[in-house]
């Protein structure tokens, strides 16, 4: 049974909790079986105690260095947390920044020179700048202080995240080449060893992480040497060096920090998380990574100057970024929803490693829709890199609704969950064959095209001719020329598919007929001329859902001005009066 009823972060599924302060009413033999065959020992309890009762005292007064504390944890199965709600930082916030800048730099080098190996480099930079990330964001959930020790840590996090930032778009640069890989390594694992000697020294002092801290540090001496390595290996050894270096710290934090974890260990105090915080960062986060395409779209002027074509496909841009926050923020659209974090192990690393794909493919197609701004045409390679990161970006956002626990009644909501998430995935699907699509164009004795793309010469004209697929009839002769659709035609379909999936989800949401009614009671009922009597309880079920509240179209005219006492209804008081 909940300590907490009315938490804010029980909306995301309920969980048993407690305060900081034990009670005996919050252990059941369940709860004692999972702290390990010595259960919560009195010392243990007396222990958490003090800590709440210090915790209390210090909490609004003001030190340049406070005792690190344990923002929420597990004590057996009872989530031990405060009842205020966690909101993002604004420092927090300033992080955000730094990542963001320098993804979209990596971004604008794999646009500006569309090659599998750029794509490579990114992707390997994104995810080690991603890492970095991710504790800092971890670290700020758990233990956060706000005092100045980790105000000069984000600080110093930030400084090598900059240095990393400037050197790895030259990362693929041999020793002997240059110092880029080398810095761009170092920078990093300066960045980790701030983190990760933070959270030892904190394990000193916060018991239910202390486990799992260590545990977790130990392995990053095996992916230390790993970097080290790749710094004087070749460009293909470095790589594979890195990607097992990546995956000996994420596989390592995804098993330390699980349930599997907390059972082989037998651990009576464990790690949790702060769903809600988790929720906010990442929503502001993507919020952020799709101001890039803002950005692109305007940055430099690419559609110039008056309301011309390219402003079109600005537009269809912006439409495109709105409709993927709205996916995001809107979720699977459910009324009661499990959140993945706290439904299962599997939904829960599938959330966090979902986020990775999902950023990296919106940070790249913000960056390609500043090309597709500027040009009818662009690169083949551009256009792939557009309609695939697209669909990438669409299939997580499906996957990350998909794996949310839906607890809805049947008939709660209109549509069930399945069908109102379906067109996701299906536009997802479309986008990746959208640079496959041709349009023929009839040619009558000339070399220039009729019908599709405008005549263009010089730079244009090489541009054309890579573009266009087969060779042009003789002059007299008719032909058929086969040309890539242009940006305005690809943007147009994804802006398209995008509204109307947003449109459907928004509908296919509304109540459904088995929805609780309620009313006014029976005194209230008669309403008056602002709020009418059919405003004042539920509609009824008429075989699809309703649009408009009742009560819409109903204005109110009431006087926002303070009355006289001739204008009002109610009788004039009096001094004498009110006196008597």
């Amino acid at each position: 049974m909940p300590h907490v009823h009315a938490a804010h972060h029980l909306k995301y599924g309920q969980v048993k909790t407690g305060g900081f302060i034990p009670t005996e009413a919050e252990f059941d033999e369940e709860d004692l079986a999972a702290c390990g065959p010595r259960g919560i020992r009195a010392a243990d309890l007396r222990r958490e105690i003090l800590e709440a009762e210090a915790r209390r005292i210090h909490a609004n007064r003001r030190y340049l260095f406070r005792k690190p504390r344990a923002s929420q944890y597990f004590r057996g199965t009872t989530l031990v947390r405060s009842n205020e709600e966690r909101s993002s930082l604004r420092l927090e916030l300033f992080f955000d920044l730094v990542f963001v800048g320098i993804v979209s730099v990596l971004a604008e080098e794999v646009i500006g020179l569309p090659t599998g190996a750029s794509l490579i480099r990114y992707i390997i930079a994104y995810i080690l700048a991603w890492f970095i990330w991710s504790l800092y964001r971890e670290l700020n959930d758990c233990y956060w202080t706000g005092d100045i020790y980790q105000s000069v840590l984000t600080l110093f996090t930030m400084a090598m995240l900059v240095v990393f930032g400037n050197n790895a778009t030259n990362i693929q640069e041999q020793l002997s080449d240059g110092p880029a890989r080398a810095t761009t390594i170092g920078a990093y694992l300066l960045a980790e060893f701030s983190i990760y000697g933070t959270q030892l020294f904190y394990s000193m002092h916060i018991k239910p992480y202390r486990a799992q801290i260590r545990a977790h540090v130990s392995t990053w001496p095996i992916a230390v040497a790993l970097y080290i390595g790749s710094i004087f290996a070749s460009v293909r050894p470095a790589i594979a060096m890195v990607v097992v270096g990546l995956v000996v710290e994420y596989g390592g934090w995804a098993f330390f920090y699980s349930p599997t974890f907390k059972r082989i260990m037998k651990l009576r105090y464990s790690s949790a998380v702060a769903i809600e915080h988790e929720v906010e960062r990442m929503t502001d986060f993507c919020t952020l990574v799709l101001g890039e395409t803002v950005y692109s779209i305007v940055s430099n002027h690419p559609a110039g100057e008056g309301v011309t074509d390219a402003t079109g496909r600005a537009i269809l841009a912006l439409c495109i970024a709105f409709c993927f926050l709205m996916f995001y923020t809107l979720r699977s659209g459910s009324k009661s929803v499990l959140h993945p974090l706290r439904r299962s192990v599997v939904t829960a690393q599938a959330w966090f490693f979902l986020h990775i794909p999902l950023v990296s493919a919106l940070t790249l197609f913000g960056d390609a829709c500043g090309d597709f701004t500027k040009e009818q045409l662009v690169e083949s390679a551009v256009r792939w890199i557009l309609c695939t990161t697209y669909a990438i970006a669409m299939l997580c956002v499906w996957l990350l609704a998909m794996i949310e626990g839906d607890n809805d009644a049947r008939g709660d909501v209109w549509v069930p969950k399945l069908w109102r998430l379906l067109p996701r995935l299906l536009v997802g699907v479309i986008a990746v064959f959208l640079p496959l699509s041709y349009y023929h164009i009839e040619e009558a004795g000339s070399s220039e095209p009729v019908g599709g793309e405008p005549a263009v010469t010089g730079e244009r004209e090489h541009a054309l001719r890579r573009l266009y697929e087969g060779e042009i009839g003789a002059e007299g002769h008719q032909a058929k020329v086969f040309a890539a659709l242009s940006t305005t035609t690809i943007l147009g379909i994804l802006a398209a598919f995008s509204m109307a999936t947003l449109l459907w989800e928004w509908i296919s949401a509304l109540d459904g007929p088995n929805t609780p009614a309620d009313e006014a009671p029976e005194h209230m009922r008669e309403g008056d001329a602002h709020t009418p009597s059919h405003a004042l309880r539920t509609p009824a079920w008429r075989g699809f859902p309703t649009l408009f509240e009742p009560g819409f179209s109903h204005f109110d005219r009431g006087h926002q001005r303070e009355q006289t006492h001739a204008d009002s209804k109610l009788p004039a008081v009096t001094p004498g009066e009110d006196e008597a």
